[in-house]
């Protein structure tokens, strides 16, 4: 019998016949749902006993330990304990799992910060391998197993250096076999050439004190002037300790073969301001826009031409600057307008804007205003028919800006070999050092 919704009468099966439902037959319908549901109930255990059983041992222990502890709070709640052997967490599993990734990311982290500060290929250098009798594990966990790769390919430290004229610090990682293959079979245009030189020096940071994320930001944020840097970062961690030159003496004259000097003491600074821009100013900051306060790039310098009364905004280059003038030379340009246009390049990449007297509008009201040049075939033109010492005072100040911040890279002064008297100081280009080591 059915009990009535309304008044809590009971319903005779005489009653439910007439109203067209069969108590009978429905109560033989719940039975056999339930037979049915009990035997899913039954093969959802078996496999899932299946399950447990193809676990490791130590997963196995987790997730009874973890069932265990989700069937304490089961008790202390009053609430039924759920199938244990279910392979699918419960919401309090889920945290306790979310918890132990967390510690095993966090030793990965632990074991790769280790592993940097000593290189792991001095490590496995003083190992014998006997080939007949190789231990092998392959039930890690994959990202065990990466980064045991990780190690055994790229680890070698990285190397701080801190970019003066763009303002923030870059670690970088040495050269592969691939990237010194690409950099001994450049072909293509001057533009492709150099845009991968500058993608693979991007490639070798391993780290910056600002964050980058990508390639544009890269070029956009990084003075053309702190490519040597770079290169000396990079230089020092492929071809680490020191470095041989053969030295000619200014005094006798006599060269002096294979002097071994240390790669660290090749770095030079003649303005004490540096470091203290270096270690002070750079070393604090953390961000972009800590990092315009200090960075070069940010900054635009107006010289007044006094001649011509032209103004002129000089800047310091960006690595994406230089990219584009390239790009510009390899356009669709006549032999002409390339030629000209490469004679005052390098002026080209450091001006930002040139601003030229209306004359008309001084001549009319006596009033002086200015008018800037957007068309570059003009500002090309403008430039060549400036006078002399307009020209000269434009260039002095574009060489003045270029060297703010400077950093050298040289073999200091020692006693000759031969005449025991000191030796000049000997300028050192860190492009071509890098580039010889890599073509050896």
């Amino acid at each position: 019998m059915v009990r009535k919704a309304d008044n809590n009468e009971w319903i005779s099966n005489d009653d439910l016949k007439e109203l067209g439902v069969d108590s009978e037959k429905s109560s033989r319908k719940e039975n056999n749902d339930s037979g049915k549901s009990n035997k899913k109930k039954n093969y959802n255990s078996n496999q899932n006993k299946k399950y447990n059983k193809h676990n490791n041992n130590n997963k196995h222990n987790n997730n009874n330990k973890r069932n265990n502890q989700h069937r304490k709070n089961n008790k202390r709640n009053n609430q039924p304990s759920q199938n244990t052997n279910s392979p699918i967490p419960t919401l309090g599993e889920w945290g306790n799992i979310k918890e132990e990734d967390a510690k095993s990311r966090e030793k990965i982290e632990e074991v790769r910060h280790n592993m940097s500060e000593e290189d792991i290929s001095d490590k496995l250098s003083n190992i014998k391998v006997d080939l007949n009798n190789i231990e092998i594990f392959s039930d890690l966990n994959y990202n065990i197993k990466e980064e045991n790769t990780d190690f055994i390919l790229n680890s070698k430290p990285t190397y701080e250096v801190k970019l003066a004229q763009s303002a923030y610090i870059a670690h970088m990682k040495s050269l592969n076999f691939s990237e010194i293959s690409s950099f001994t079979q450049s072909v293509g245009s001057e533009y492709s050439n150099l845009r991968r030189k500058y993608q693979i020096y991007f490639d070798k940071i391993n780290t910056t004190s600002i964050g980058l994320d990508s390639f544009e930001d890269f070029i956009r944020i990084t003075s053309m002037y702190d490519i040597p840097t770079l290169e000396f970062g990079i230089y020092n961690i492929t071809f680490p300790g020191s470095t041989k030159f053969d030295i000619t003496c200014g005094s006798c004259e006599k060269t002096m073969k294979n002097v071994e000097v240390d790669n660290s003491q090749l770095i030079t600074v003649k303005d004490d301001k540096v470091y203290e821009h270096l270690n002070k100013n750079i070393r604090s900051i953390t961000n972009e826009e800590l990092m315009e306060d200090y960075s070069l790039l940010a900054k635009t310098k107006r010289v007044l031409l006094e001649e011509s009364k032209i103004v002129v905004d000089l800047r310091v280059p960006s690595l994406k600057d230089h990219l584009e003038l390239t790009a510009s030379l390899n356009g669709n340009l006549t032999d002409e307008e390339r030629t000209k246009i490469e004679d005052i390049a390098y002026i080209l990449l450091h001006l930002d804007n040139m601003l030229i007297p209306d004359v008309i509008h001084l001549n009319e009201t006596g009033e002086l205003r200015y008018i800037p040049i957007e068309d570059t075939n003009k500002l090309v033109e403008t430039i060549n028919d400036l006078h002399v010492n307009d020209g000269k005072k434009m260039l002095e100040e574009i060489l003045d800006q270029s060297k703010k911040y400077e950093i050298n890279y040289a073999i200091k002064p020692f006693k000759c070999r031969h005449c025991g008297e000191m030796t000049d100081t000997a300028q050192i280009d860190i492009t071509q050092l890098l580039f010889q080591h890599i073509l050896q």
